[in-house]
């Protein structure tokens, strides 16, 4: 380390004027005492626009950062940076070290797909990292979502996504309430009058006899009746979320008895059946007998005489 080479480079990265960045080999080098740390100027054309482009800033900055940076000189001192390099790190400590860039995002995937735009997305309103994503370069919190999703896949470990799930089951059961309001509030059907455009390009509603008079003359608007659009997308969310009757174990021919296994009612047989005939007429003639006993006392009991 801190060492460069003194040759000039054949593979260097070039930037244009007219913006054009690239690649390429230089096709001239020009001696440049100011630089010791590597004394070329190197130049070529732009495969755009054809005019001579110097050698990228970011990488000028890069090499003289290269020349300048330092290492371990004494005997120890590179045996222990070589044993850290063959032993380290180990694959646990790369389960967590591999994450440490999403934290803040500068060096993350998720700064690609989710650059910060502070108070552009909906829940930037309510959101308590507002004055951190003004800072950073990119959305905090889909930051944390694309890291827990990435760390749940690398160590095989979905228990780290069971919060979002609750999450999202709760979002899902609140949008489908919403649904069921809107249903209830507009009806089960929707009814559409129907029109037209002549020939000569007016406006017209489609009629049609009224049924109602007997005289067959008065007419009404036509109507297209047809069942509400989100009657289909309710029962589908309900569905494939889970969420019906019998995903809970909850319906007339289920039981809860823990394991939500279907419990069918027992066929009664021609015998039980008989025997329970049995016993009601015999419990039947027992209380016909009580009853007509307690008329016979009451028939034969002297009235009081009040007079």
């Amino acid at each position: 380390m801190g060492k460069l080479s003194p040759d000039p480079k054949n593979s260097l990265h070039f930037r244009c004027g007219c913006g054009h960045a690239f690649e390429a080999a230089p096709s001239r080098t020009e001696d440049a005492p100011d630089r010791p740390w590597h004394p070329y100027r190197y130049f070529t054309g732009c495969p755009d626009c054809g005019q001579d482009s110097e050698q990228a800033f970011w990488e000028i900055n890069l090499l003289k950062a290269y020349s300048r940076s330092t290492g371990p000189t004494s005997k120890d001192g590179i045996e222990a940076v070589t044993k850290n390099i063959e032993g380290h790190p180990t694959p646990q400590e790369t389960q967590l070290t591999r994450f440490n860039a999403l934290k803040h995002g500068m060096r993350s995937e998720v700064a690609t797909f989710f650059p910060a735009r502070p108070g552009h997305y909906p829940q930037c309103a309510t959101c308590d990292l507002i004055e951190t994503c003004e800072t950073g370069p990119a959305c905090m919190k889909k930051t944390e979502l694309y890291m827990k999703h990435h760390i749940a896949y690398e160590t095989g470990d979905p228990s780290i996504l069971a919060g979002l799930r609750a999450t999202l089951q709760a979002n899902i059961q609140a949008v489908i309430d919403d649904m069921f309001l809107a249903i209830i509030q507009d009806g089960v059907r929707l009814k559409t009058p129907q029109w037209y455009y002549d020939k000569d390009g007016d406006f017209h509603w489609a009629k049609g006899i009224d049924p109602t008079d007997p005289t067959g003359k008065s007419q009404i608007v036509l109507y297209e009746i047809q069942a509400h659009p989100l009657i289909k997308l309710v029962g589908e969310l309900i569905s494939k979320n889970g969420m019906t009757l019998s995903d809970s174990s909850m319906t007339v021919r289920q039981a809860g008895d823990g394991d939500g296994a279907t419990q069918e009612t027992d066929k009664v047989s021609n015998d039980e059946l008989r025997d329970w005939k049995k016993e009601s007429d015999r419990q039947t003639n027992q209380l016909m007998g009580m009853i007509k006993r307690s008329q016979n006392v009451i028939d034969v009991t002297p009235t009081p005489d009040h007079g």
